[in-house]
């Protein structure tokens, strides 16, 4: 059903006017839901899946939803330090090496970029980089999807 979810283009744009900036949280939300579901109550959302994930989403962009209210909202965020430090701790393999090589690219990427996947990787999500630095949420995305980019673009 998430494939259904990602692929319905109807859904998106009613993501996109319920949620507005935050559209792709709410389908990122709807499909822990929906993975969190069993197989029969999957089978019982199947006739009205466009409606129940309407409904959903503007459930949760709620006053007190999951997105709508801050303190509501689960952090389901990987904290990107910790992997990198963790492939740091263990024994030169691969995973280590290639950590290196990252590091080093990262390096000698120009200092805005640098420094802003650094807070990234300190802050874990793009939202509370952007809160801690003042810039702009979409400039932060674009910076740090940009900076991934590079990365695996000379790793490969």
């Amino acid at each position: 059903m998430y494939n259904s979810l990602r692929n319905d283009r109807d859904l998106m744009t009613a993501a996109q006017r319920i949620a507005g900036d935050k559209w792709e949280d709410v389908v990122q939300e709807i499909g822990i839901v929906l993975c969190s579901k069993t197989e029969p109550e999957l089978e019982k959302i199947q006739p009205y899946f466009r409606f129940w994930c309407i409904r959903t989403m503007t459930n949760m962009m709620s006053r007190t939803g999951a997105i709508g209210s801050k303190e509501a909202m689960i952090d389901r965020n990987v904290d990107v330090a910790l992997l990198f430090d963790g492939l740091l701790d263990h024994e030169a393999n691969t995973d280590t090496d290639m950590a290196t090589q990252a590091k080093n690219i990262l390096d000698l990427m120009p200092w805005y970029e640098r420094e802003l996947f650094k807070e990234y990787a300190e802050q874990g999500t793009l939202r509370r980089v952007s809160a801690a630095t003042k810039i702009p949420l979409m400039s932060v995305h674009r910076t740090v999807k940009s900076v991934k980019k590079t990365i695996r673009k000379k790793l490969r």
